[in-house]
């Protein structure tokens, strides 16, 4: 197993979703709806977080093909789903939509998962923003969170094609090109 590329890979993760909190915090401006610190805080952690692990794991060289092994692929899409849904639920916490980061992260995999499940007994009586995030979990589950990722695969060479394979992306029509950060622009 090769530990570089599971924290890469999640490291990517993490910055994808600290990136993925600034459309909510966005809209929090826009409506003037006081939820700003539920996005800003975790954007800002996430995006430090998330670059710093891509700059400590990128590979010595840009030439540089890692092997990824299946292990490394099953734990990187394991620990990504995870990550996702702890982290997805963190806006919730901060914004006391739920009392416990339990009940948050349900409902971060809910969404990642595009269950539809919610704790929540009146949707309607959340912000606009923490709606927003809520719809944008579902929309991001939808295509797939690993392949948010993607776009840094080059950088782990020919495994990208295998985490898309253990997400469940199968066919000629998903396979990742030679380019392959254009693969999310064609899944949206």
């Amino acid at each position: 197993m090769n530990p570089r590329i599971v924290l890469r890979v999640n490291a990517g993760v993490v910055l994808a979703l600290g990136l993925a909190l600034l459309a909510p915090l966005t809209i929090s401006f826009l409506y003037e709806d006081g939820s700003w610190v539920s996005f800003l805080l975790p954007a800002a952690v996430m995006g430090l977080v998330g670059g710093a692990g891509m700059l400590a794991t990128r590979p010595p060289s840009s030439r540089t093909m890692m092997h990824v092994s299946n292990r490394d692929v099953y734990l990187s899409v394991t620990l990504a789903w995870v990550l996702a849904a702890v982290l997805g639920g963190v806006p919730f916490f901060i914004e006391g939509t739920f009392g416990s980061l339990l009940d948050s992260t349900f409902e971060g995999m809910s969404g990642f998962t595009t269950t539809g499940a919610t704790l929540l007994s009146e949707v309607e009586a959340e912000t606009p923003s923490i709606l927003f995030w809520r719809g944008m979990t579902q929309w991001l589950g939808g295509i797939g969170i690993v392949v948010l990722f993607v776009a840094i695969a080059p950088t782990i060479g020919l495994g990208a094609a295998r985490l898309l394979g253990a997400e469940g992306f199968r066919g000629s029509a998903m396979r990742a090109s030679h380019r392959a950060s254009s693969t999310p622009l064609r899944l949206c």
